[in-house]
C-alpha cells in the first residue's frame, strides 16, 4: 500500500512539473507594445482629426466582385479598401523602445479613421462602413488600413438595347463631415485597381474610369469637399438571350409572311394563321418575365413583339375575311372588276400574281394574248381573283412593314460607350469644372 502512495505522490509530481513547463512567458514585443500604446494613446482622442492644418488621405477601393439587380437598378461592389494617412499624434521614437519593428497593429476603433463613404448610395437602410480591421501604424505617424466593404450605388438603367444594353453606374465616395480645409482626398495606383477583380458571369466591365473632383459639402454648402469618382460600363452577356428572343423575333416575322401566300379558303392558311398568332402571344408573355420593368424606356425587342403581333393579327383576320368572301355567291362589284382586269393584264400581273400563285390559269396563255386571260376570269368565281390580288398586296405591304421594323426596333450587338453621360453626371453633381484628374 505504501509503495502505490509513493507512486501516486511521484507521478503529482512529474504532472506539476510540467505543467509549469507549459506556462506562456512573458512576451516583450507585446510588452513593449503596450508600452508604446500606453505612450501614444494617454491623451489621444479619436473621434478629432490630426492637429495638422490638413491631412492628406489616400484612398483606393479595389473591385472584387459585383452585382448588378436590374429591379432595383442599383450595383453591389464587393471590394478591398485601402487607406493611408499621417496622423502626427501617434509620431514615436523607435530608438526609445525595444521594438523589433518600426511598426505595429492598432484596431481601427483605437484610432481615428477618416468618415470616407458613399455618396450614391441605392440603399440608404444599409450600412456600408469598412468591415472592422486592425491598422498598421508607423513610427512616423503613418497609419495604413485594409478592410472589405461592400457599396451599394445607383445606376442609370437604359433597357432600350435590351439584350444588348449597356448600363452606367458611377460610385462617388468622400467625407460627409470634413471640408477641405480639414481633409484632402487623393488616390494613386489606379491603373491595379482591377487586378484582384473576378468578372461577373452575366455582366462584362466594358468601361472604368477614375478620379477627383472638387464640389460642394454636404453639411456647409459653403465649402467644399473632395469625391472620389469611378465610373462604370456595364455591358450583358447576351449570347443565351440572342438564342431566346431575336432568332424567334425574326422566324416569327418569316411565319407571317409566309400563312399569306396560301390560299386564303384553305384550311391549312387559317391553322397557319392562328399557330403564329399564339407563338406571337406566347414570345410577348415568356419576354415580359425576363424584361425589367423600369428603366428610361421601352425596349426595341419589346417593341418589335408588338408590331410583328399586330400584323399577326392583322393576317389572321384578313384570312378569316378574305375566306368569307372567297365563298360568297354575290356579284362582285364592277369598279373591282376593273381594277383586277387591269392589273391581271399587266406585265406585272402576268409575270408575278398568276404565275406565281395560280399557275393552272397561266398554262397555254401568252403575254400578248388578253382575252385568253379575261374568258379565264369569267369562267371562275371572280371572288377569287380579288382575295388573291388582296393577299398579294398585303404581303408586299406587310415585307415593307417588317423591314422597316427590323431596321428600327431589332436590336443589335454593337458596343458603344456613351462617356458623355458620365460627364454630364459628374458636371451636374459637382456643379463647378474642378475635375482633379484620373
Amino acid at each position: 500500500m505504501w509503495l502505490l502512495r509513493k507512486i501516486i505522490f511521484l507521478y503529482l509530481i512529474v504532472i506539476t512539473w510540467a505543467l509549469k513547463q507549459r506556462e506562456c512567458k512573458p512576451n516583450t514585443i507585446q510588452a513593449e507594445e503596450q508600452k508604446v500604446k500606453t505612450y501614444l494613446f494617454s491623451n489621444y482622442d479619436a473621434t478629432n482629426p490630426p492637429c495638422a492644418n490638413k491631412t492628406t488621405v489616400d484612398f483606393l477601393i479595389y473591385p472584387k466582385t459585383i452585382t448588378f439587380n436590374e429591379h432595383s437598378n442599383t450595383l453591389e461592389i464587393h471590394c478591398l479598401s485601402i487607406t493611408n494617412w499621417n496622423d502626427d499624434r501617434l509620431v514615436w521614437d523607435g530608438e526609445k523602445f525595444n521594438l523589433s519593428d518600426d511598426s505595429f497593429h492598432v484596431a481601427d476603433t483605437e484610432i481615428w479613421i477618416p468618415d470616407i463613404s458613399v455618396h450614391t448610395s441605392g440603399d440608404l437602410s444599409l450600412d456600408q462602413r469598412p468591415s472592422a480591421t486592425y491598422c498598421l501604424l508607423f513610427h512616423t505617424g503613418v497609419v495604413w488600413c485594409k478592410s472589405s466593404v461592400v457599396y451599394t450605388v445607383m445606376c442609370y438603367t437604359d433597357y432600350t438595347a435590351w439584350p444588348f444594353d449597356i448600363q452606367y453606374c458611377d460610385v462617388q465616395l468622400g467625407s460627409w463631415a470634413h471640408d477641405s480645409t480639414v481633409l484632402n482626398l487623393t488616390t494613386k495606383w489606379t491603373n491595379w485597381m482591377w487586378r484582384f477583380y473576378t468578372p461577373n458571369p452575366q455582366w462584362d466591365v466594358v468601361y472604368n474610369k477614375t478620379g477627383i473632383t472638387y464640389t460642394k459639402n454636404k453639411y456647409n454648402w459653403e465649402k467644399k469637399s473632395y469625391i472620389l469618382w469611378i465610373q462604370m460600363g456595364l455591358k450583358r452577356r447576351s449570347n443565351i438571350m440572342q438564342v431566346f428572343y431575336i432568332t424567334p423575333a425574326i422566324v416569327l416575322m418569316i411565319l407571317t409572311l409566309a400563312s399569306l401566300w396560301l390560299d386564303s379558303i384553305s384550311t391549312e392558311r387559317l391553322v397557319f394563321v392562328c399557330i403564329n398568332f399564339i407563338c406571337h402571344l406566347l414570345c410577348i408573355q415568356d419576354l415580359q418575365w425576363k424584361l425589367p420593368s423600369n428603366g428610361q424606356a421601352a425596349p426595341l425587342i419589346l417593341l418589335y413583339y408588338e408590331n410583328s403581333l399586330l400584323l399577326a393579327a392583322f393576317s389572321l383576320l384578313l384570312t378569316v375575311i378574305l375566306a368569307k368572301l372567297e365563298k360568297s355567291n354575290t356579284k362582285v362589284p364592277q369598279f373591282l372588276m376593273s381594277i383586277t382586269n387591269n392589273i391581271l393584264n399587266s406585265k406585272i400581273g402576268k409575270l408575278l400574281f398568276i404565275n406565281m400563285l395560280d399557275p393552272k390559269a397561266y398554262s397555254g396563255l401568252k403575254e400578248s394574248d388578253d382575252s385568253i386571260l379575261l374568258n379565264t376570269i369569267k369562267k371562275e368565281n371572280s371572288w377569287k381573283w380579288i382575295t388573291i390580288f388582296i393577299s398579294w398586296i398585303a404581303f408586299i405591304i406587310i415585307s415593307i412593314i417588317y423591314i422597316i421594323l427590323l431596321i428600327i426596333y431589332l436590336p443589335r450587338d454593337f458596343l458603344q460607350i456613351n462617356v458623355d453621360h458620365f460627364e454630364t453626371r459628374l458636371r451636374k453633381f459637382s456643379k463647378s469644372d474642378d475635375i482633379i484628374g484620373d
